[in-house]
């Protein structure tokens, strides 16, 4: 006897890239420049050593591992560190950080006028709340960010330009700036929370790291720091992506027809016709594609995640579409089996080629091979801006 559960599940889907759900449109999720400048994953820094990457203005620092990353931890109080880099004019930064509770520490990240940079690297007293361009100051329950096309003093750019949002205690949080257009936009944990008109008047001589605490407890700052990893600083080019592998015709394999499972759409639903960009006899398409997924819960669910999206990546590029599907807001896995199993399978001998593990995120790079007639079914189960209410049965044997 069958037994049939119903579950609804539903998803948001959108024809651009990378948007969150809101009552007021769709809002554009942070996308880092094409270009990376600089990295610190703390690959070059052993525990309990420090990175070369640095120049100590003030105090003193380590590096330690601690939930599964590698921190760059303050062992004084009033710790500054300094890093020239030339900055172009539209870039992003992202950058993860943990901070304890007790003292209240925080690290401060901030942009640098080129014109302070000798003082910052003579050392002169108090130099680390001079000539600031852009400050990051995060705690263990706020973000505080402020912007100015002048250089300014740390606290008077705060205090008067600043803008603050809690967060999550305990737990560490990734932090997102993309300065593009002129235009600036923070990011916390992956959601927009800021947007405002920006024009640098001065040219950025390179970026800084200011651990302090708030008020004096019985444990030092190393005991109880503000860490800091996962530094990124890329440029936007203006490059589109282009996928680099050249199509090739690999023969179609038999596999015995599945009984398929088709998604019970409540609502009208128009199809999206997309033409390939691959001549009409072209059977099988190599492609790549890249996917990334949060780890909320543990790394192997992360890692499937992460893998369907890269399946729908690689179908983008090889049929050059316009219709970005990554932007699903909820299991993306759970889609990709569901329209998988519909249309018979769009990618076949698909194989890992790259695997990241960043801690918090999951990033992984396949290689395969997409069936246009397939993928052409697939896409034409999506539209945009449009609710899907999937129905799964499940046969009880």
């Amino acid at each position: 006897m069958l037994k049939y559960i119903r579950f609804a599940l539903i998803f948001l889907i959108y024809s651009m890239g990378g948007a969150i759900a809101s009552p007021f449109g769709n809002i554009p999720s942070f996308i880092p420049g094409d270009k990376l400048i600089y990295k610190f994953d703390g690959s070059n820094c052993p525990v309990g050593d420090i990175s070369p990457d640095f120049k100590i203005i003030f105090k003193s620092y380590d590096c330690v591992d601690y939930k599964g990353k590698r921190w760059i931890r303050p062992l004084e109080h009033e710790t500054f560190l300094y890093k020239p880099l030339k900055f172009p004019k539209n870039f992003s930064i992202e950058f993860t950080y943990l901070a304890f509770e007790e003292g209240r520490p925080f690290v401060r990240f901030s942009l640098y006028s080129k014109n302070t940079e000798s003082d910052i690297l003579n050392k002169k007293l108090y130099i680390y709340d001079v000539g600031v361009l852009m400050a990051v100051e995060s705690y263990n329950d706020e973000v505080r960010f402020a912007v100015s096309s002048k250089p300014l003093n740390a606290g008077n750019l705060l205090g008067n330009f600043g803008f603050s949002r809690k967060v999550e205690k305990g737990i560490p949080h990734k932090v997102q700036i993309s300065v593009q257009n002129g235009r600036v936009k923070l990011y916390i944990d992956g959601e927009r929370k800021l947007i405002k008109p920006i024009e640098f008047n001065n040219e950025i001589g390179g970026f800084g790291l200011f651990f302090r605490f708030v008020y004096s407890t019985s444990k030092s700052i190393a005991e109880s720091p503000a860490l800091i990893t996962d530094i990124k600083i890329a440029e936007y080019t203006g490059k589109k992506t282009v996928s680099k592998t050249t199509p090739t015709v690999i023969p179609e394999p038999v596999n015995p027809k599945p009984k398929p499972i088709t998604p019970e759409i409540k609502k009208h639903v128009e199809t999206t016709k997309v033409r390939p960009s691959s001549p009409k006899n072209l059977r099988c398409i190599s492609s790549t594609g890249t996917g990334e997924a949060s780890i909320t819960t543990d790394y192997a669910s992360a890692k499937m995640e992460a893998f369907a999206r890269a399946k729908w990546d690689a179908l983008e590029k090889a049929l050059g579409t316009q219709v970005n599907v990554k932007s699903v807001v909820e299991n993306f896995k759970l889609l990709d089996e569901v329209i998988t199993k519909d249309v018979k399978g769009f990618i076949r001998n698909v194989k890992i080629i790259n695997e990241e593990n960043y801690g918090d995120y999951v990033r992984i790079t396949i290689k395969g091979c997409v069936y246009p007639q397939q993928a052409e079914k697939a896409l034409s189960l999506l539209t945009k801006n449009t609710a899907f209410n999937v129905l799964l049965i499940v046969q009880d044997r």
